[in-house]
């Protein structure tokens, strides 16, 4: 059995336009996070400097951790030695998995305006079949009606 078809009320729409309005904006939001300073048409998923936290030692010699942003403020002469991870999730996996939860939400709404077209298709000739079957006589309207009923199962059991 297939789950209800959402009506096509004003709040349905509203939440699928409303959705997209969304979507959007994220995309945005990743368009802009992503972009290189340097080649704008292009995107660069490289680390940021306040993304990586960095071992170092101090002037006396003890081992230190601060962001990358931060050292790179505070360093006025060579040789510190560095090792660098990130410390924080890599926001460049959310945006991939945005990417594919979008292809799939886009996938899904395009099938349920696919089945609410064809669910409206199949009531609207229903209705025109009874209407043109008003004036038949009752064994004729049973045969259609169970022939309509044929189809309409078969459509069920098909999706």
């Amino acid at each position: 059995m297939h789950p209800p078809v959402p009506s096509n009320d004003p709040s349905f729409l509203d939440d699928l336009f409303r959705l997209r309005t969304r979507l959007n904006r994220l995309l945005d939001a990743c368009d802009d996070w992503l972009s290189d300073p340097d080649l704008p048409n292009k995107y660069d998923i490289g680390l940021r400097a306040e993304e990586v936290a960095v071992l170092y030692k101090d002037t006396e010699g003890h081992r230190r951790r601060a962001p990358l942003s931060s050292l790179l403020q505070m360093v006025n002469d060579g040789g510190m030695q560095v090792a660098a991870s990130p410390r924080m999730a890599d926001p460049r996996s959310l945006i991939l998995r945005t990417a594919a939860e979008l292809r799939q939400t886009a996938t899904a709404c395009s099938t349920l305006m696919r089945d609410m077209l064809e669910v409206r298709g199949l009531m609207q000739l229903r209705g025109d079949l009874l209407a043109a079957l008003e004036e038949e006589d009752e064994p004729t309207r049973e045969r259609v009606a169970a022939a309509f009923a044929r189809v309409l199962a078969a459509c069920e059991d098909a999706g």
